[in-house]
């Protein structure tokens, strides 16, 4: 995600196509997350980058989880 907001800031992409960008480029498990965590709409890039890295976040701690054999 870091790595995709550096080169987006040369690529200059906001708003709706940015977010249609990033809704591509997503695991569909880190999507049903942010959906989940964020039920309203998030038009602003900032808070939907934030919403869409938390959910990584949490989807990764689910998975590092299943491999310990904790859940």
């Amino acid at each position: 995600m870091t790595e995709f907001r550096t080169l987006n800031n040369f690529a200059n992409t906001t708003g709706k196509s940015l977010r249609e960008k990033v809704d591509l480029a997503m695991h569909d498990s880190i999507l049903d997350m942010r959906f989940n965590q964020n039920p309203e709409d998030l038009v602003d890039d900032e808070q939907f980058l934030h919403a869409t890295y938390r959910a990584g976040i949490q989807v990764e701690k689910k998975r590092l989880l299943r491999e310990l054999g904790i859940r």
